[in-house]
């Protein structure tokens, strides 16, 4: 059979209430050149029940213990067959596929705007800023399928970004679209809890050294005095 010409890795773990959106914003695309894997992290609350109700609608469904978020993203590349793969997580809604883009493109990475809570949409920057902080929606990067797409698994929270960083840091090909938005991503988990920040500042010295962790430090401590200011 022909390769689809986009794989969709959702990963889960102990998501019962909310997997179920983000299946049927998958199944219900129109476009049909797609695969779609689920990747569970051996969940006990339902989870499994819920996504075995759309079994003949997912491509691979695999449950077992898993390290955590980057482990189960690898093992969903690994088993991935698409040019592009898009890493839609338990909780996210996939609004639609930019295939006729990505199938004329050749790049390492395609990125296109996402919609956040407060009906904010994040816009994919590709410059230096990426040094600092994480300018690329993940749900909105599609990632040709190739043997440098490996999530760090020292990077629970933020490997995502530490992938991006890496892509940047060795100069692979991003493109930019500024739409469609194809996405929606909640603010209200792991990543938006400012004790898991010390990641993001540990990627960064990885990749870029001491003196681009403080400006990363001093960035978001800004940003976090301009939020609370605004919310008096």
């Amino acid at each position: 059979m022909k390769e689809p010409l986009i794989s969709i890795i959702t990963v889960t773990y102990n998501a019962a209430a909310f997997v179920e959106t983000t299946i049927k914003s998958v199944i219900d695309q129109p476009f049909d050149n797609f695969e779609y894997l689920v990747i569970d992290g051996n969940s006990t609350d339902g989870t499994q029940q819920v996504i075995e109700k759309y079994a003949d609608k997912i491509d691979l469904f695999l449950s077992e213990p898993d390290k955590g978020i980057p482990d189960a993203l690898n093992k969903g590349v690994r088993l991935a067959k698409g040019k592009y793969i898009v890493f839609i997580l338990a909780g996210d809604k996939l609004f639609t596929l930019p295939h006729e883009q990505l199938a004329a493109s050749n790049a390492d990475v395609v990125c296109f705007p996402v919609k956040v809570t407060g009906d904010v949409t994040h816009y994919p920057e590709v410059n230096d800023w990426l040094k600092i902080m994480n300018t690329i929606p993940h749900q909105g990067a599609f990632f040709k399928r190739t043997e440098n797409l490996v999530h760090d698994l020292k990077y629970r929270f933020f490997c995502d970004f530490a992938l991006c960083q890496v892509y940047y840091k060795s100069k692979l090909e991003f493109k930019v679209y500024d739409a469609p938005v194809v996405a929606f991503h909640g603010l209200d988990g792991a990543t938006s809890n400012k004790k898991n920040f010390h990641e993001v500042f540990s990627i960064v010295k990885e990749n870029y050294g001491f003196v681009y962790r403080v400006l990363s430090f001093m960035y978001w401590k800004y940003f976090g005095l301009t939020i609370r200011l605004k919310l008096r």
